[in-house]
Formats: structure tokens, sequence, C-alpha cells
């Protein structure tokens, strides 16, 4: 399957992912899951996921080379379905109050009808 596109700018939309150290020395940010293997290549990382690896980093450590962080994506979320940030999503809804403005919630015809019905 192809990454969704945003619905206003047509850019691909990212994937929701999630990142996992490793037991190298350094590089853990913080964020993130920590495990204590440590794997040596990318299909020894891969073994302890049902997640795709997308990226990997290595480095060299005291031990040797490793990798210190694999990014992990279960091969179908992505961040949303329509938009690839909030400042698309506001500048859609925008354009479509503009363009179409007979396109609105329930919600805002009421109050809308309650409206008009004071002013009568």
């Amino acid at each position: 399957m192809a990454a969704p596109l945003c619905r206003f700018c047509g850019n691909k939309i990212k994937k929701r992912t999630r990142d996992v150290y490793f037991n190298c020395e350094k590089f853990h940010s913080g964020f993130g899951e920590r495990r204590t293997e440590r794997p040596v290549t990318r299909d020894d990382a891969q073994k302890f996921f049902n997640e795709k690896i997308i990226a990997s980093k290595f480095d060299d450590d005291i031990e040797g080379r490793c990798i210190y962080r694999v990014t992990l994506w279960d091969g179908e979320t992505y961040l949303d379905k329509h938009f690839c940030k909030d400042g698309c999503a506001e500048d859609f809804g925008r354009m479509m109050a503009e363009y179409k403005p007979d396109i609105s919630t329930k919600t805002y015809f009421e109050k809308l009808a309650e409206q008009e019905s004071k002013l009568k």
C-alpha cells in the first residue's frame, strides 16, 4: 500500500514509528524503549520484533560495532489519515468554509437556526 497523501498539500503522510535503543554504551536519549540485547546486524535486531525495522543506527563501543537504535513500523499505521500536519488540516478547513459554505456540522446548522430565530 502506498503512503496516504495529505488532502491539502499532497505530501506523503509520515509513518507512525517507534524507536528502540539497545545496550550499547552510549546514545540513549531517554525516549523510546530500551533493551538489554546487543545486536550486531540488522537481521539480529529484527528477531526481537514483529514490526519491520525501517532504520537502524550503528556505533562502535568498547565491545565493537553494534546497533544502538532501530526505528520500527507496523507496516500500516500513519500519523493521520488525511493530513501531514495540523497546519494543513487548518488550511483545508478554512478553504472548505470559504468555498463550500453549505458543508458544516449538524451542530453548526442548529446553532445558526437558533441564532436566526432570535433575530426575528
